[in-house]
């Protein structure tokens, strides 16, 4: 039977390496999306409190109950926006999104992620 890339010896062989940086970092794998593709990290426009215009900022929590928090660059934060007063902004994810701390854990780790290496 099929066993799944973990009964593969060089998936569990590299799990055990780099048990510790999967730990830190599992939450990245797992981060909350919706519908909307909205995740935590990612550069969106919102529109304030409901109101028409819409201004930049960040996902900073994806809420189970289909809503975000979100803090917009001019330093406001805003709890459970719902996702129809969001839209995608096409640019860079925040540098403290949950990449961001991917890529510090394995600079500091001093390793890469490529199945195999050692």
């Amino acid at each position: 039977g099929d066993r799944g890339a973990m009964g593969r010896p060089e998936c569990a062989a590299f799990a055990r390496e780099h048990a510790a940086l999967l730990q830190a970092c599992w939450h990245v794998f797992e981060a909350p999306k919706l519908a909307g593709g909205f995740e935590e990290g990612q550069a969106i426009e919102a529109r304030f409190r409901g109101r028409s215009k819409y201004y930049k900022g960040v996902v900073r929590k994806v809420w189970g109950d289909g809503t975000f928090k979100i803090l917009y660059d001019d330093g406001d934060e805003e709890e459970h926006v719902e996702e129809d007063h969001i839209r995608a902004l096409n640019r860079a994810p925040a540098e403290s999104g949950p990449l961001a701390k991917l890529v510090s854990l394995q600079a500091v780790q001093g390793g890469g992620l490529g199945v195999g290496s050692a």
